[in-house]
Order: structure tokens, then sequence, then C-alpha cells
């Protein structure tokens, strides 16, 4: 459910990046699913659309500043620590209907965890990326 502006703004922005990147192949489609996955700093994403029942790999192709975005947007909603997500799942529909997901996937967190926790042993000035409900403690 879209229940503020900030969550509106938000929603447009992946439906807009979502539809121009199925656009740049002008085939019709049914519906979409964008996948992102961020991590302090970094942001990652892929998906397909279908179109007459047929999968087809999506590359969304998202700028600086939609990057900067989403890392903002995640921020906002995940600094108190009660909502944290390392993945959202964003479906979009033809008639504009949406649906997400947000998750938290600890098997790849903690990956990640131990590549920073070696990093970090190997280099002493090494400073893991922080979350953001870790930047005020």
């Amino acid at each position: 459910m879209i229940d503020s502006k900030r969550d509106k703004e938000f929603y447009s922005l992946l439906a807009n990046l979502t539809v121009s990147s199925m656009n740049e192949k002008n085939m019709e489609w049914d519906s979409a699913i964008l996948n992102i996955e961020i991590q302090p700093g970094a942001v990652g994403m892929n998906g397909h659309y279908f179109s007459k029942n047929e999968k087809i790999w999506l590359e969304p192709r998202g700028s600086y500043d939609i990057t900067k975005k989403i890392i903002a947007f995640h921020k906002e909603v995940t600094t108190d620590g009660t909502s944290k997500w390392n993945k959202m799942i964003f479906k979009l529909w033809k008639d504009n209907k949406i649906e997400s997901d947000f998750i938290w996937d600890t098997v790849k967190q903690e990956q990640i965890d131990k590549y920073n926790k070696e990093e970090e042993d190997l280099n002493p000035n090494y400073k893991r990326p922080l979350w953001p409900w870790e930047e005020n403690k």
C-alpha cells in the first residue's frame, strides 16, 4: 500500500525506470519485475518482464540520480532499524497496479559481512560501510 507522497514518488520513479527499460526493446508487455539489491552506498538492479507469456530479461539503466534517490528512500525508511531491507522486489502490471516486497537477505548479508571482516583484517584503514541505522550509534 502506498501511503505517502514520498512512497508515491518512489514507486513512480521505479515504474518509469522499468517501463523506459522495456521500451528500449519496443515490445508489448503484460507485467514486469524489477529487483533491487542495496548495500550502504551501492545499488544493483535487474529484472524481467513478460510479453505474450515470454519472459524477457530487463537491464534497467538507472542514472546516478536514480541510484541516489533509491539510497535516499532506503535511508529514510530504515534509519530507525525497525524495517531493515537489502532487497526489494517491485512488480508492475500494464494497468499500473504495483506491488512491492522488502526483504532482508540474511545469507547474502552474511557473505558481505564476511568479506568486510576479511578486508578489515587485511587493511587496518578499511572501514566497512555503515547502514543508516548504524550511523547514529
